[in-house]
């Protein structure tokens, strides 16, 4: 068995290369979701494994897909939640402070989950954090995030839907 991941700068599944990174040298830091795969033919690309035996070996610490699509479905509540939110905070409704920081914290957590689970630094997840807190731009920030788990779940195999991945 040979070993596979998604290459972000490639855009689809590659095999590993001695050094660890992409065979098309590209870094290690460019692959996600590592994974092993029977090479079909030498000029074939590799063979998806079935869904959910994958790992993502993302930095230091590897998380399953199954955390990513976990956290997803998290960050798609909160989406929906905010913008609830910052509609009817818009409408002036004195009442929905309360429930729009409870929102927002339950955004935070999310988001903090997400990145953990796409195994984001330190310093990106704590950029994204803060940025929960601008206005509007903390729903680009959760679409952005969104959009980034959907692609690894895609190239993982499951099926992406309105509400998360089916797991």
């Amino acid at each position: 068995m040979a070993t596979a991941a998604w290459c972000s700068d490639c855009n689809a599944n590659v095999w590993v290369g001695p050094d660890g990174g992409c065979a098309n040298g590209h870094p290690r830091s460019s692959l996600r979701g590592l994974y092993e795969s029977s090479p079909v033919a030498a000029t074939s690309g590799p063979e998806m494994s079935p869904v959910g035996t994958r790992t993502q070996a993302m930095g230091s610490g590897a998380s399953s897909v199954k955390d990513v699509a976990d956290a997803q479905r998290l960050v798609i509540y909160a989406f929906g939640l905010n913008l609830v939110c910052n509609v009817l905070l818009r409408s002036g409704s004195a009442l929905m402070i309360v429930p729009a920081l409870a929102a927002s914290l339950f955004a935070v957590i999310s988001i903090y989950r997400l990145t953990g689970a796409l195994d984001y630094s330190s310093g990106m997840r704590i950029l994204f954090v803060v940025l929960m807190f601008v206005p509007l731009v903390s729903l680009l920030v959760l679409l952005i995030l969104i959009e980034r788990a959907t692609k690894i779940l895609r190239a993982a195999g499951y099926k992406v839907g309105l509400l998360g991945a089916r797991v």
